[in-house]
């Protein structure tokens, strides 16, 4: 009962919107406003579970979506791997990424780490603005076919870009209250307590770390698409 409370909001209030573009209810600039708002939640959610569960931070969600879209618009663009095949490789990449990274960086103080995951940010930045034809420059990448079923119709877009949302908060709901998710409330809570329980503390943060950057490629995939 208590779970099911926990998301009837949010699926009351993503239905409420979905059936009023549906109906063509909104403005036409809502369907904007909707998608970048559904951009935005798609990013920050995981962000939930690496600072309020792990009691960890993280400043390069940005980054790793950049990570997804650059590897979904290539995979799509120059070898022609349809839309929803790319999906696959435009989370893993990311989560690959900031897995190997998660296990040096996530040791240190939280401002430190803040201006660490803010420094591969500006990384990821110059390096994907420095890749010349590969990655468009500055220029980008065009030509880079739309999702199936939905096409270019904003209002599709954003209806299942707003589904995708509300998979991810009822996951999240459910993560929070299994054994995983309380042992990663152990770790923000006390570290040397949760290892003393036999919580693995690097590998459960990495696996966090990864998991977000994999969400943050999806928002990314949605975005290039």
């Amino acid at each position: 009962m208590k779970l099911s409370r926990l998301w009837a909001a949010p699926v009351i209030v993503v239905v409420g919107f979905c059936l009023m573009m549906l109906l063509g209810l909104a403005r036409p600039s809502l369907h904007t406003t909707m998608f970048t708002i559904g951009m935005y939640a798609l990013i920050a959610l995981p962000l939930g579970l690496i600072y309020g569960q792990g009691g960890t931070i993280s400043l390069a969600q940005g980054s790793f979506a950049a990570l997804g879209a650059y590897t979904s618009a290539i995979l799509s663009t120059r070898y022609g791997v349809p839309p929803l095949l790319v999906l696959i490789p435009a989370m893993l990449f990311p989560a690959v990424v900031a897995f190997v990274i998660a296990r040096p960086i996530l040791r240190l103080p939280e401002l430190s780490l803040a201006l660490v995951t803010l420094s591969f940010s500006t990384v990821v930045a110059v390096g994907l603005q420095r890749g010349g034809s590969f990655t468009g420059s500055f220029v980008g990448l065009s030509g880079v076919p739309p999702l199936p079923f939905v096409g270019r119709d904003p209002v599709l877009v954003a209806i299942a870009l707003w589904l995708a949302v509300l998979a991810l908060v009822v996951l999240y709901s459910h993560f929070v209250r299994s054994s995983r998710g309380r042992a990663l409330n152990a770790i923000r809570v006390d570290r040397l307590l949760a290892e003393s329980m036999g919580v693995r503390v690097p590998v459960d943060l990495s696996v966090l770390f990864a998991l977000a950057a994999a969400v943050a490629g999806l928002a990314g995939w949605f975005y290039v698409h």
